[in-house]
């Protein structure tokens, strides 16, 4: 039977848009009946393999706009429920196969993804400590801060100097009284750097806003970081 170069039609496009690739192949092979043939090692036919263009671009046309979601971020909280929050974009891949936002208006048709999401609702959440005047506080967790702009803004008291490293909590119990002591009405306090204590007003709302972080230890914050707690009444026990 004879043997010759065939050379194949093209395959399906990658992308139906956005610009795609498809391939073709040039093969050696072998009629074995009136209309089918064989495909065989190159090296059975006599003649050298023709050259040819194998790849080509295909489909470059703009896709429909869609959006497209980032990463979620971290949870607000690291126990008894919290919120993680994403950002959608409204994108599409233009005709060179390129990702590009566009205009919200251009995602109208699309399924708009969730932005918020609950987490760690699993999680429960110590029970409340009992401070040395009364009030009771709960950990929230370990949480960035920035030397800029402090997450929580009022420096209350230093403690590094005074540390018991085998019983960490004298730390947070001192920063609890003291905290009171400075204000009453202020919701949460943190130990940064393993003795210095923080707080401010409307903490609560501003704690979290760097994001969580894992360089806390026994209960204390590391260099950056809070380990943040808030005061709570005795309804709100666990």
């Amino acid at each position: 039977m004879t043997l010759r170069w065939y050379e194949s039609g093209w395959r399906p496009c990658s992308q139906t848009c956005g610009k795609g690739i498809q391939l073709r192949q040039i093969v050696c092979r072998r009629k074995i009946s009136q209309d089918q043939y064989e495909t065989v090692n190159d090296s059975s036919c006599d003649s050298d393999k023709p050259t040819g263009i194998l790849q080509q671009e295909c489909n470059k046309v703009a896709c429909p706009a869609e959006w497209k979601a980032l990463a979620w971020s971290e949870c607000s909280r690291s126990c008894g429920g919290g919120e993680m929050t994403r950002t959608i974009r409204c994108m599409k891949r233009n005709s060179y196969g390129k990702l590009v936002t566009v205009l919200n208006h251009q995602c109208m048709h699309a399924p708009k993804p969730i932005t918020m999401e609950e987490c760690n609702t699993d999680i429960n959440c110590p029970r409340a400590i009992m401070g040395s005047d009364g009030k009771e506080f709960i950990p929230l967790g370990c949480y960035k801060d920035s030397n800029n702009y402090r997450a929580l803004p009022e420096f209350v008291a230093n403690f590094r100097g005074r540390i018991d490293w085998s019983k960490m909590e004298k730390t947070v119990q001192k920063c609890a009284h003291q905290v009171v002591l400075k204000n009453s009405t202020y919701k949460v306090f943190a130990i940064q750097y393993y003795g210095e204590c923080w707080s401010g007003n409307e903490g609560e709302k501003t704690y979290s806003e760097y994001g969580w972080s894992r360089n806390c230890w026994q209960g204390v914050g590391g260099s950056n970081t809070n380990f943040v707690y808030e005061f709570v009444d005795g309804k709100k026990n666990p």
